[in-house]
């Protein structure tokens, strides 16, 4: 909750809309340990603000390599964050990415994603 609180007010101090808190950002969230404490926290909130989240490994995996394996890596990380937030089902990962049925399962199998990891997280 101090999170969100955060992010709100960098979000207006910043005169910018508050960001969507992704899977991601929920799981760093829970990892990291945080030895700096609540300023530690209050300074992610600004970077998530800002779009910059370098602690994120998606971000650091972006900055080191080339743009093939980038692309794959993002749009890898798009569809299993769908995903989890719709708990595996496929019928709203559809409606939230605005793909069709037949390029979702190409790309779900071009990368290699697990649809049975996400189905069980639902139960």
């Amino acid at each position: 909750m101090l999170f969100t609180v955060f992010v709100a007010r960098a979000a207006e101090r910043m005169k910018r809309a508050e960001p969507a808190l992704t899977p991601s950002i929920w799981r760093h969230l829970k990892q990291h340990d945080w030895p700096g404490n609540v300023r530690e926290l209050k300074h992610y909130a600004e970077v998530v603000v800002l779009g910059i989240a370098r602690d994120d490994p998606l971000q650091r995996q972006l900055e080191t390599t080339d743009l093939k394996s980038q692309m794959t890596t993002f749009e890898t990380a798009v569809i299993e964050n769908a995903l989890e937030a719709s708990q595996g089902d496929v019928r709203g990962v559809l409606a939230a990415l605005d793909l069709p049925r037949k390029t979702f399962y190409d790309k779900v199998k071009r990368l290699g994603i697990d649809l049975g990891r996400f189905k069980n997280s639902a139960r």
